[in-house]
Order: structure tokens, then C-alpha cells, then sequence
């Protein structure tokens, strides 16, 4: 049986690697570079894909809610910290 990919988590590990701009891929592990040749027998391309996990969670954006707490956390070290003389 074939492996089947994310292709949304997999364009973000090969944006993240610096393999591609856009991580052109399909979730049959089809690999395009930015060109649009395919790479998938490259070396590194398929490092990447031996280690993909297809199960794996893309990382949600911070909720508005722990915007909010990092920025009072912010706000609040700032008024804090020892004023340095004019």
C-alpha cells in the first residue's frame, strides 16, 4: 500500500526545510520544486518524507485570548523594569 501525506502539513515542512517557497506537494508524495520539476528522489526531499507523519496536527495560531495574556504579561514587565536615566 502507498503512503499517503498531508500535503498541507507537508508543504510546511518543506517551506520550513528551504526546499521549496511554496511547498508545491500532493498527498501522494509528489514533490515540485519552484520551478515545477519534480523532486521527490532528491536527498533531502526524501528525508522529509520518510519522516512526515500524515497524523500530525499543523500548530493552530495563538487563540485572540493568549494574544491578549502575552501582551499584558508584556506590558506588565516593562512597567517593571528599572527606568534607566536620561
Amino acid at each position: 500500500m502507498l503512503k499517503k501525506y498531508n500535503s498541507l502539513t507537508l508543504c510546511r515542512e518543506l517551506i520550513a526545510a528551504g526546499i521549496s517557497k511554496d511547498g508545491n506537494c500532493g498527498d501522494d508524495g509528489v514533490v515540485f520544486d519552484d520551478n515545477g520539476k519534480q523532486i521527490q528522489t532528491r536527498p533531502d526531499v526524501v528525508a522529509i518524507l520518510e519522516a512526515h507523519d500524515p497524523d500530525a496536527i499543523p500548530p493552530q495560531p495563538a487563540t485572540i485570548e493568549e494574544r491578549l495574556a502575552a501582551a499584558e504579561l508584556m506590558i506588565s514587565l516593562l512597567l517593571e523594569a528599572p527606568q534607566e536615566a536620561v
